[in-house]
């Protein structure tokens, strides 16, 4: 991690029942046949979508850990144009840009941008505004 890693959120206290849902989402994962380097990359990419610094800091990391190369770390958000992936990363990477950031509203990009709009409508406190229904859509 760098020496100044960002303030880690602290869903289980604000967010009990989406922090559960995350980590049972994570331990299914994990079961999954999926290689290393691939998993890596997707937790990086959902971490750029959701504009979550602590979990960028922490998925490079872990990314770098893994051996997986600079050139794909340093361009997984342009994945699409990038000429580090493979046509079956491609398709996971593609799938989960769909599912991180729906046409739900989910404010990921806007708050990655710096749009002080949409950080406002994605958080209220230290709350997300998603846990107003606390639920994981497929």
């Amino acid at each position: 991690m760098p020496a100044q890693s960002p303030a880690r959120p602290a869903l289980e206290a604000t967010s009990p029942t989406a922090y559960r849902a995350m980590i049972r989402l994570d331990g299914e994962v994990g079961k999954l046949a999926l290689d290393e380097r691939l998993r890596r990359l997707i937790e990086l990419r959902v971490s750029q979508l959701n504009g979550c610094a602590y979990c960028l800091a922490m998925h490079t990391v872990e990314a770098r850990n893994a051996d997986v190369d600079e050139s794909a770390i340093a361009t997984v958000a342009a994945w699409h144009e990038s000429p580090f992936f493979s046509d079956a990363e491609r398709a996971a990477l593609a799938l989960a840009d769909s599912v991180t950031s729906p046409a739900s509203g989910h404010p990921g990009r806007d708050l990655a941008r710096g749009d002080d709009a949409a950080r406002r409508r994605g958080r209220r406190g230290d709350r997300l505004v998603c846990d107003r229904d606390e639920r994981v859509e497929p």
